[in-house]
């Protein structure tokens, strides 16, 4: 699970996801512990069905105890991405892999990397590019998403 301060800024600025996905187990937020003694320095939590210490990314929080946390942002894992775009375009697995090739290399059947996915460090990264170029015709550009120009609206 990528939880580099990339990864966290591409989540951040992903308004159109973040608006869009419903709370559930086993999710990832970036947030922090809401306390009247306190400020709490963000984190990474995990959200879960019961009492976990979040293992390596995290600690974890019940789903009845979120009220008491400032949840800033939504850290999709790749699995969940990859059901993002598979709904969208109610699409099998292999499918799937063929446009996750068609988007990572540059042209079909070669092994010559497309420009834009060299700035990705992460297949949490990548997906989440893809998730966005697919459904919502937009590219990072190394600090937020900025929608793709057509070649419509570019004349």
């Amino acid at each position: 699970m990528d939880v580099s301060d990339i990864y966290l800024d591409m989540c951040k600025t992903a308004t159109v996801i973040q608006k869009e996905h419903v709370i559930q187990a086993w999710d990832y937020y970036y947030g922090s512990k809401i306390s009247k003694f306190c400020d709490s320095n963000p984190r990474i939590f995990v959200v879960s069905d019961y009492t976990t210490d979040g293992g390596v990314y995290g600690l974890g929080i019940e789903k009845s105890e979120q009220e008491d946390y400032e949840l800033i942002c939504w850290l999709p894992r790749q699995d969940q991405l990859q059901e993002i775009i598979s709904d969208k375009h109610n699409i099998l697995d292999h499918k799937l892999i063929n446009m996750f090739n068609l988007f990572y290399f540059q042209n079909p059947g070669s092994n010559k990397l497309n420009h834009y996915v060299k700035q990705f460090d992460s297949m949490e990264q990548l997906w989440l590019a893809l998730v966005m170029k697919e459904k919502y015709n937009m590219t990072w550009w190394w600090e937020c998403w900025a929608e793709k120009q057509t070649n419509e609206q570019e004349n």
